[in-house]
């Protein structure tokens, strides 16, 4: 009778177990895993930008017909030429014409003079010379020089704007400012046209004085931190910025980013809406819903891809988190030789108390 007994309780112990292995392996392969990869994050706010520069427009003193000699976008110094005024210009293309006549005379002449010395010959090169020198007199009598008041880049269209959009209100700008902000820039002049007395020529930008003024809610704020480096995307192009300071209201922050490279299109623009990129990293991402805390520690359950067993992996070098994920730089890690998690590591998604202790099918 006590066999019988003994018999039944290892059927039923056998019993259990392979019941129980069956759970596990159904629980194995329920369990959720995630396969880490490599990613871009991008946090972004896109909202309308009003653009504040150092520049001022250059006029002319003369009337008469202006050719410039700088093409648009281009860097000059301070004094530079930009173009020439001529108030006549008939005038200057007669003189201009008898220059080169002369000038082709002069050389026959001097090929001459090395077969055949002759006092005349020189005597007549000397009267030639001499000729020309009246001639490019009266053609810089003629003309007036458009210089450049200080360096920067020249551009040759104006909003009219330029003196209410200084940087002496950069500090001041409100949200009605960026709102009401409007673009209505328009050609300055043509060139080789005539042009009047005190008209506008050219503009000259500072390219290292140049700012955007935005408006966000302070909750947008608390992400613009003074001296943060900051991306804008302008139609496609990201133009590089850096956070000069943030100036809050009761309703509103106005935040004041200064552009550190050149865009030439920027120059052209008074206000314009574009993604502000405030967070752009690379590096492995992370569900929040994988980690958990383990003696002050946090981390993830890793599956041992040779035992298959799981294993509690401390994260390192947190780069940026937010609600929902946890991004690791993991180029830090391996150049550092730091031991945590790795590219094509496996995850538990949602461990617990359960699936972190079997092995994973």
């Amino acid at each position: 009778m006590k066999r019988v007994k003994y018999s039944n309780f290892l059927i039923l112990g056998v019993f259990i177990y392979i019941i129980f292995q069956l759970i596990l392996m159904l629980i194995s392969k329920s369990t959720s895993t995630l396969v880490l990869e490599k990613e871009n994050i991008e946090e972004k706010i896109t909202t309308k930008g009003l653009f504040v520069r150092e520049e001022y427009l250059i006029k002319s003193d003369v009337s008469g017909t202006l050719v410039l000699d700088i093409k648009n976008g281009e860097k000059v110094k301070q004094g530079q030429i930009i173009g020439k005024v001529y108030k006549d210009e008939d005038g200057e293309n007669t003189n201009k014409k008898q220059i080169e006549a002369l000038a082709t005379e002069i050389k026959g002449l001097e090929k001459q003079k090395e077969v055949e010395i002759s006092s005349i010959i020189s005597t007549q090169i000397k009267t030639k010379q001499d000729q020309i020198k009246l001639l490019k007199n009266k053609n810089e009598k003629n003309t007036t020089y458009v210089n450049a008041l200080s360096s920067g880049i020249v551009c040759y269209k104006y909003d009219g704007n330029e003196e209410l959009y200084n940087l002496e209100r950069l500090n001041s700008l409100n949200e009605e400012d960026i709102k009401n902000a409007s673009n209505y820039y328009k050609n300055v002049i043509d060139n080789e046209r005539n042009i009047k007395k005190n008209q506008i020529v050219a503009r000259i930008v500072n390219n290292n004085e140049s700012y955007v003024a935005i408006c966000v809610n302070h909750k947008e704020a608390n992400k613009f931190d003074v001296n943060k480096n900051i991306k804008i995307r302008l139609n496609q192009n990201e133009v590089e910025t850096v956070v000069k300071n943030v100036y809050q209201n009761k309703d509103y922050d106005v935040v004041i980013l200064k552009i550190t490279n050149q865009n030439v299109e920027i120059y052209d623009t008074r206000v314009k809406e574009f993604d502000i990129i405030y967070t752009q990293a690379e590096g492995l991402k992370i569900p929040k819903s994988c980690v958990k805390e383990i003696d002050n520690k946090q981390g993830v359950y890793v599956v041992n891809q040779q035992t298959k067993k799981i294993e509690f992996v401390e994260l390192k070098s947190i780069q940026y988190e937010n609600k929902d994920y946890i991004f690791i730089d993991d180029y830090k890690n391996d150049i550092e030789g730091i031991k945590t998690v790795r590219v094509n590591d496996e995850l538990i998604l949602k461990p617990n108390s359960i699936n972190t202790n079997i092995r994973i099918k």
